[in-house]
């Protein structure tokens, strides 16, 4: 009989399972820790990280099956990134609000776009952590998977998602997969017994009948 965690890492694997998602997703992080553990530091001397401030970062994101990507970010910068069956344009807006924008002239895959969000293709984890169950639970109103993962020390160079730190580090992370389309809806990185980072879906929908894709690629 099928366990909760073999479906579990099936949902993983198959993300996303729908032709269409929209999602609006949150990352939290406590900015000295992750920086020290970025330059291989020990955080046993809690004192120097413990009261550190949170750094936000969200990201909106639509996506259409093999052919649209669509993704803006809001943080210290602020833009935009269109993929339209193989042309891309990317739009940034930096602290001195000077814009920049870059066009792709070469033909980008659907796949590349997608890897850089582990919450919507979380697959590259499966050969980079050790994954056990946990429980059933509701995130979002939603039924999903809660499991943990532990860092294997090894493939995670080859994730070729958000940066490594993301997923290496920290001594433990919990991780709830939409039962329904294989998203992460939530993360958590802890060390300490202390969680140090959140990666969060705030919405997600299969669909969407807005024109999110308006901006005419060749224009640029």
């Amino acid at each position: 009989m099928e366990t909760e965690l073999q479906k579990a890492l099936y949902m993983v694997y198959l993300a996303p399972r729908a032709e269409q998602l929209h999602i609006i997703w949150e990352y939290r992080c406590n900015e000295i820790a992750m920086d020290m553990l970025m330059r291989g530091k020990n955080l046993d001397r809690e004192q120097e990280w413990r009261s550190s401030p949170w750094r936000t970062t969200q990201w909106e994101i639509w996506y259409e099956a093999s052919h649209l990507y669509r993704e803006e970010v809001s943080d210290r910068q602020t833009g935009f990134l269109v993929f339209n069956d193989g042309r891309t344009l990317e739009y940034l807006i930096n602290e001195t609000n000077e814009p920049w924008t870059h066009p792709h002239p070469e033909k980008s895959r659907m796949e590349d776009w997608i890897a850089r969000h582990t919450l919507l293709r979380p697959r590259c984890l499966l050969v980079s952590h050790q994954i056990t169950w946990r429980n059933m639970a509701v995130k979002l109103g939603r039924p999903a998977f809660h499991v943990e993962a532990q860092s294997l020390g090894s493939g995670i160079e080859d994730i070729c998602c958000f940066d490594e730190w993301f997923w290496s580090g920290a001594e433990r992370y919990h991780l709830w997969i939409d039962q329904e389309t294989g998203v992460l809806l939530q993360y958590t990185a802890e060390v300490h017994d202390t969680t140090i980072a959140i990666a969060e879906v705030k919405k997600i929908r299969k669909d969407f009948s807005e024109d999110v894709f308006p901006i005419d690629l060749a224009a640029f």
